[in-house]
C-alpha cells in the first residue's frame, strides 16, 4: 500500500482554471465516504454546490 506524502502534491491557492477539477474530487471523495456508510457531503453529489465552491474559488476563499 502507498502512503501519499506532501511530496507528492503541489499546494496552492486555485483559480478558475481549477474549478472542475476541484468540483471532481470533492465528488469523488463525497461517493466514497458514502460507499464507508459515512453519512456526510452526499449534497455535494447533486450538483446543488457546484456554484458556491466555483464562487469560492473566484473570491479566493479556499484556505
Amino acid at each position: 500500500m502507498r502512503v501519499n506524502t506532501l511530496e507528492d502534491y503541489q499546494i496552492r491557492i486555485a483559480s478558475a482554471e481549477d474549478n472542475e477539477e476541484i468540483i471532481e474530487l470533492l465528488k469523488e471523495t463525497a461517493l466514497w465516504i458514502l460507499s464507508q456508510a459515512i453519512n456526510q457531503w452526499q449534497y455535494l453529489l447533486d450538483g446543488g454546490e457546484d456554484k458556491e465552491i466555483k464562487e469560492a474559488v473566484y473570491e479566493k476563499k479556499t484556505r
